[in-house]
């Protein structure tokens, strides 16, 4: 039972992120007309940026700590990237069919390219916190005897 609450907890730690962040984003996407925005040339595509480029990085840290493809770095930075450059094509869909608002090409340009650079910040950060691997009980790299 105690492995149970464990096992979810440690689910909902590494994406409850991802998915509150989600919800966020589609409730935004869902008002007719953005609130506090700010009004300077191309401040939508750096919102998008933005937001895309934090949510790159929380799908990063989700697969990084609770994916069996954490392992392989290629393959878990491409996952990462395809998974919140997906929802961004899907939130443009989406805002497609919101009265006022429209699809733009651009804004997924955006969206894509802030999610390319939040899983890069989020591969660099865990490269340089990466933990010792065990092996046969002891940490590797760790001297088991003392020196002489």
């Amino acid at each position: 039972m105690i492995w149970r609450f464990c096992l979810i907890k440690h689910f909902f730690s590494n994406w409850g992120p991802v998915i509150g962040f989600c919800v966020l984003i589609f409730i935004e996407s869902s008002r007719p007309f953005p609130d506090l925005v700010p009004s300077f040339h191309f401040s939508d595509k750096l919102l998008h940026f933005t937001a895309w480029s934090l949510l790159g990085f929380l799908f990063f840290r989700a697969y990084r700590f609770n994916s069996p493809i954490s392992n392989f770095k290629t393959l878990l930075f491409w996952i990462s990237f395809i998974s919140a450059a997906t929802y961004g094509m899907s939130d443009e869909i989406h805002q497609y069919f919101v009265p006022s608002r429209t699809a733009d090409i651009y804004d997924f340009v955006a969206d894509a390219f802030g999610s390319f650079c939040g899983v890069f910040i989020g591969s660099q950060r865990y490269a340089a916190r990466r933990l010792p691997v065990q092996i046969s009980g002891r940490a590797s790299g760790v001297r088991s005897d003392p020196p002489a």
